[in-house]
């Protein structure tokens, strides 16, 4: 036997109870150590034959802490990967039924895709008909709903989901659904025809106390959104689960926990998430100098789930078969026109479409650009411990030749001795 090429052993672990902690980021296992185990454990990773006693040896086999010298460990995340990429039995839908959006806010990645385009009767039977002739293999439909402002095409939602529901329904698909909203428009009544159509959440975004929201996520005629969003929230929350994201940058990366803290002080944040999102100048939409770093981020981020109470599985590191829709097979982004992309980011330029669902075309180049591209190419990534839980990171930041390193390289165990606490206390 041999230990894996993939464990981590912090001992002393920040803030952790236990003597030294030990992942694997191949299979996702943690373990605590006492002194005593940790000092078998080093014993063997070192000589390869210390007697570990008979419990101690088989519970770090089956957590992957140590593998038989026949295991090729790269072989078996590379399988994964291929495995989870062309699995056809998952589809992951972004639809956005228009591209007309109420807001202008300053960093949008979309600044250039805006216009009153609403998908008309044409295309949403094309995509059910897109749907139905994949069904017979499907187990899973996911679908998310953006924009532009989705809720200004809440109709289309509405009928849309009917007949998604419907094939989902009689060929037992498992059927999932939720809306990224600006929350302008989420009153209770929106709310409810929501939840009617399958949807279990809403993301909703502030940037900060008022005076600063007001600043950045305005609407087109100039005049603020907090106050709307507010009051949606508090009156819409108990009728759809409202996940509330944070948009941080150097400007007011602080004025996140202002906001923790007015939720708690009206008991809003109560079956609610709330998390930070990290403002990245996508489709040079905002200015790189005014970003977070990613180590700046991480930070504000690990403190900021800890002061949230956000659930321990959200903090988790965890291997990935995929990154996301995009070297999904069955992953699409559907433009109200009917265009067919692998990114939301691309989401409106037509040179990055794949094909239409109404017009006759063909896969264009970027499908296997997207489908194709990884780590395996980048030996940096190739002989990285955070392999199985980055998989080289952002298809299209990959694709750009942007560095998209896992977000736990810089204080991975700082995550990991929180996660401990965490466990040990339950």
């Amino acid at each position: 036997m041999k230990t894996s090429k993939y464990n981590f052993l912090f001992p002393n672990a920040n803030g952790s109870s236990s003597d030294a902690i030990i992942y694997n980021s191949r299979t996702g296992a943690m373990a605590t150590l006492d002194a005593e185990h940790l000092s078998l454990f080093e014993d063997f990773q070192k000589n390869g034959n210390a007697n570990l006693g008979e419990e101690f040896e088989q519970g770090l086999l089956d957590c992957g802490f140590i593998i038989d010298d026949a295991v090729n460990e790269n072989d078996e995340i590379r399988l994964n990967m291929l495995r989870s990429r062309f699995a056809t039995n998952v589809m992951g839908l972004v639809i956005a039924p228009t591209m007309d959006c109420n807001f202008r806010c300053t960093y949008c990645f979309e600044a250039g895709q805006i216009h009153d385009c609403h998908m008309s009767d044409e295309v949403e039977d094309a995509i059910v008909e897109f749907v139905s002739s994949r069904a017979n293999s499907l187990e899973v439909l996911d679908v998310t709903w953006f924009g532009g402002e989705p809720l200004m095409a809440i109709e289309r939602i509405e009928s849309l989901s009917r007949r998604l529901i419907d094939i989902c329904r009689s060929r037992n698909i498992k059927y999932s659904s939720s809306i990224i909203t600006n929350g302008y428009y989420l009153i209770p009544d929106i709310a409810k025809r929501l939840k009617a159509c399958g949807v279990k959440y809403s993301q909703v975004t502030l940037d900060g106390k008022k005076e600063t929201h007001d600043k950045r996520r305005f609407l087109e005629s100039g005049e603020g959104s907090f106050d709307m969003i507010m009051q949606n929230i508090k009156l819409s929350k108990d009728i759809l689960p409202v996940v509330l994201r944070i948009n941080v940058d150097l400007d007011n990366h602080d004025e996140a926990w202002e906001i923790l803290s007015l939720f708690k002080e009206e008991g809003l944040e109560k079956g609610m998430t709330l998390y930070l999102g990290h403002v990245v100048s996508y489709n040079d939409g905002y200015e790189e100098s005014r970003c977070l770093s990613n180590k700046q981020y991480n930070k504000s981020d690990l403190q900021f789930m800890k002061d949230s109470g956000r659930p321990l599985m959200d903090i988790y590191p965890k291997p990935k078969g995929n990154i996301c829709i995009a070297d999904q097979v069955g992953g699409w982004v559907i433009s109200p026109d009917g265009d067919m992309y692998k990114c939301f980011l691309d989401i409106g330029v037509k040179e990055r479409k794949i094909f239409s669902l109404i017009e006759d075309s063909k896969l264009l180049p970027m499908m296997a650009e997207y489908m194709l591209s990884e780590y395996s190419e980048d030996l940096q990534c190739v002989n990285c411990k955070l392999l199985p839980i980055c998989l080289g990171g952002c298809p299209s930041k990959r694709k750009q030749n942007i560095n998209s390193c896992s977000r736990f390289k810089n204080n991975l165990g700082e995550y990991l001795a929180e996660c401990a606490e965490i466990l040990l206390n339950e």
